[in-house]
């Protein structure tokens, strides 16, 4: 497990410690639920319920009950409540059922005994959840947002100030970016459509806005800047209750920390995430967040025996709920998983595969996920991970055509934007073939790129050997602890001389100095003795 200054929790911790408030309305509802009585449950506080678990049943679930059986006239009385239960099915990952409430919702307005002013202001809070299904497109976003101020009377009662603004990972660039050559004209409509939703909840958000000027400064590889503009946002955002983007922030710390070789760096922003969670009224869905990004960041410092088990047999089409990092949340890609993180479990698990050396997987599932996201669902840092990843597996398998041509189809992602810190990631395993075609274009960095990728494999090796390979014997040298770590995890001596940059001649000397001095004569024998 990952050593140091951050204690990493299980999957299975992110059903516990609800908060007072929480456990007293789970309480109620409970004692409404054994008797059918909707009236009562709509008479309570239903926020900050996603992805909880009421008697064992997901609360999304029961929202999807109480909407299907729950009288007209009742529904009518709490339109307001239904529509926060509209909110919760789609946050559990019930897209249809939460299609099927808002039509019916919509539907149900006009016909309400009330004031013109208090239908508007209902269409108001409508429209907010509305935007739901299309949160990453923040044009959409916008003029959805500016629909519902002309029309709200007052503060939501439907959504409050610990709901996020968004959730996403890899800062607000990863939600945002949907097009090459946008970045710099979203954050003037980032900024006003926070303005927009703070008005709505009541309570202003600063630093969302510096996060994702952030991100983009990371992305870029300007790092020093990225660090300062993080923490400044990091540290307004924890005036506010929006847990997520606190996380967000820490994540994209950890990130700067791994390019940097930032120790304690790192582990403080691990540590950061982690009491974010904690201290959240949506306790649930940020820890199994931030056990999310822990895969994430394990796998970028090579650290990916550490992958749990739910992550490594990751399904596209099928799963039960009992597994996963969202509060027994499925395995897989089926209606009940949650948004936000399907295309991101999709890629860690294809990192994982990657660097376990299952070559042919990881390309099919980068493959098939290069192929879904377009549209709505376009994710300009996703695309360009999954496209270097496919390159890196081509290239792994001998295929140095389409290796080359995956590579300049991710130059071409990432020339409008300048967001080229990633391609350099992957570019010691593809022999420089990004760096060729960055100078190809004439590509002009605020940084050589060459300065940057060995700045980020330097950081990337110290991390790795504070972390992962911190209980090997000392009897090893530093290499021979990343041959020993790379050998016993099962990559082949052609995989490692890729992955190290050395010979693959250097390799067998460097294990068989390694056998002699554990005293083992084979791979298996390896992996026994290092555990």
């Amino acid at each position: 497990m990952l050593q140091g200054s951050s204690e990493v929790f299980s999957v299975g911790s992110v059903t516990e410690e609800y908060s007072e408030k929480n456990k007293n309305d789970c309480r109620m509802l409970t004692s409404y639920l054994c008797v059918s009585d909707y009236e009562g449950i709509l008479s309570l506080d239903l926020r900050h319920m996603t992805m909880m678990r009421i008697d064992g049943v997901p609360f999304e679930i029961i929202a999807a009950k109480i909407a299907a059986e729950c009288s007209e006239d009742i529904k009518k009385k709490y339109p307001e409540k239904m529509l926060r239960l509209a909110y919760e099915m789609y946050a559990g990952g019930m897209a249809r059922e939460y299609e099927k409430l808002m039509s019916e919702i919509a539907d149900m307005i006009p016909c309400l005994p009330v004031s013109q002013e208090e239908k508007a202001h209902l269409m108001g809070e409508w429209t907010i959840v509305s935007v739901l299904p299309r949160i990453r497109d923040i044009r959409y976003v916008l003029g959805k947002y500016r629909e519902a101020a002309s029309l709200m009377q007052r503060k939501s009662r439907v959504i409050d100030s610990a709901d996020s603004f968004t959730m996403g990972q890899n800062g607000l660039l990863g939600v945002y970016l949907m097009e090459p050559g946008t970045a710099d004209d979203l954050l003037p409509l980032i900024r006003e459509a926070v303005g927009l939703y703070s008005s709505f909840i009541g309570e202003a958000i600063p630093g969302a806005d510096i996060l994702y000027e952030a991100s983009l400064s990371y992305y870029r590889g300007n790092l020093n800047e990225a660090k300062q503009l993080a923490c400044k946002a990091l540290y307004l955002l924890e005036t506010t209750r929006q847990d997520a983007l606190q996380i967000s922030a820490g994540e994209l710390l950890a990130l700067i920390s791994i390019v940097q070789g930032d120790v304690r760096g790192f582990g403080e922003a691990i540590d950061y995430m982690k009491l974010a969670a904690d201290r959240s009224v949506n306790r649930p869905v940020c820890r199994g967040l931030v056990e999310l990004i822990r895969c994430g960041l394990l796998n970028s410092i090579g650290a990916y025996r550490e992958t749990p088990e739910w992550l490594r047999n990751f399904s596209f089409a099928t799963g039960e709920y009992g597994c996963g990092p969202f509060l027994d949340k499925p395995l897989a890609g089926n209606v009940h998983f949650a948004p936000v993180s399907y295309g991101v479990a999709c890629w860690y698990h294809a990192q994982y595969l990657f660097l376990s050396g299952q070559y042919e997987r990881a390309l099919a599932i980068s493959d098939i996920m290069l192929e879904l996201m377009i549209g709505n669902n376009r994710c300009i840092i996703l695309t360009l991970a999954f496209s270097a990843l496919s390159a890196c597996c081509f290239k792994a398998l001998g295929n140095e055509k389409k290796a080359r041509k995956l590579t300049e189809q991710a130059v071409e992602l990432v020339e409008p934007d300048g967001i080229y810190i990633m391609l350099l990631y992957f570019d010691s395993l593809l022999d420089g073939m990004a760096e060729e075609c960055f100078k190809k274009k004439r590509m002009n960095f605020q940084k050589p790129a060459n300065f940057i990728k060995r700045t980020y494999l330097n950081g990337v090796d110290l991390l790795s050997r504070e972390y992962v390979k911190a209980g090997f014997p000392d009897s090893l040298t530093r290499r021979e602890k990343d041959v020993a770590s790379l050998a016993a995890q099962g990559m082949r001596n052609v995989d490692i001389s890729k992955y190290l940059c050395i010979s693959e001649n250097t390799v067998k000397a460097h294990l068989k100095s390694i056998f002699e001095k554990l005293d083992v004569d084979k791979r298996s024998k390896l992996r026994e003795k290092l555990k």
